[in-house]
């Protein structure tokens, strides 16, 4: 999470791209590809309408949120940043 991004009352986080660890899974990789096919980001709501808008919403730091908060919560794990 890119906590620094947004206020601490945002519900939805970005993630920072800078360094994710993730484990190949076809299906999962299928989906993201139907959702950056769909096209369904809303200017001004992000990613679903749902997310919201802060920088790099649009790309890899807006889209891993809506996945895995909105469209598959509890399917991914944070490791403590510190």
């Amino acid at each position: 999470r890119d906590y620094n991004m947004v206020p601490p009352t945002r519900q939805y986080k970005p993630v920072q791209g800078g360094f994710l660890v993730l484990r190949p899974d076809m299906k999962v990789y299928n989906e993201f590809v139907d959702i950056i096919k769909k096209g369904d980001f809303q200017e001004g709501k992000g990613w679903g309408g749902i997310g919201g808008v802060f920088y790099g919403s649009m790309t890899f730091q807006g889209i891993i949120p809506y996945f895995y908060d909105i469209l598959h919560p509890g399917q991914a794990a944070e490791l403590n940043r510190c």
